[in-house]
């Protein structure tokens, strides 16, 4: 998958951006000296549809030409759906990296048809190896599995140069119970909801 480009404008003042168009970031790297930048919040977002929240990407900045790096962290709003900060790490392709690889799990909303539901432990792989390859995100079907099934690091296939910091029997999710609420467990909540009748002629 192709990375995207974004354009860093180092900013000058600190402070709030008053500009919806533009999202406030910084790049760092080794050797490199961390500056505060502006990104284009459209070419952000395209970056993370495309792949994920550590997407690989370029960074343009002024007359220095494209350097490589990936999104090390992402800031939001804490009510609404809104981005507020960029972190962008620089490195080399052939560097090696600790991450954070997101999992997406596909087919769940078919597990309900059976009874069950995907239960998700840890939504993320902590992996360390060299940028390039590294992939964007981890996808598994799920949709096939049965009561008790559980997803570990074996599920994935993973290049062999990359070293999985997580256990190898660690539970990313399990398949478990669909609990469906009945009219009786309606009915109980709503008497236990119930104020208690006041005693007429009582304080």
């Amino acid at each position: 998958m192709g990375q995207v480009t974004l354009n860093a404008e180092v900013r000058k003042t600190r402070g709030k951006l008053r500009d919806p168009r533009f999202i406030q970031g910084v790049v760092y790297g080794h050797n490199v000296e961390s500056t505060a930048v502006k990104f284009e919040e459209k070419d952000i977002r395209q970056a993370i549809s495309t792949s994920g929240p550590n997407a690989k990407v370029w960074i343009s900045q002024g007359n220095e030409g494209k350097k490589f790096g990936f999104i090390k962290e992402i800031q939001r709003h804490i009510t609404k759906d809104q981005i507020i900060h960029v972190d962008v790490q620089l490195v080399g392709k052939d560097q090696e990296i600790n991450i954070q690889i997101p999992i997406i799990f596909k087919g769940h909303e078919q597990l309900g048809s059976k009874g069950l539901r995907l239960q998700i432990n840890k939504s993320e792989v902590d992996a360390l190896g060299k940028m390039l390859d590294m992939p964007d995100v981890l996808e598994i079907d799920v949709s096939d599995k049965e009561l008790n099934d559980t997803i570990t690091i074996n599920h994935f296939n993973l290049p062999d140069d990359i070293k999985i910091n997580d256990a190898t029997d660690e539970p990313y999710a399990s398949i478990v119970h669909l609990e469906r609420i009945t009219d009786d467990d309606l009915e109980s909540e709503n008497i236990d909801e119930m104020p208690e009748p006041a005693v007429i002629g009582e304080e």
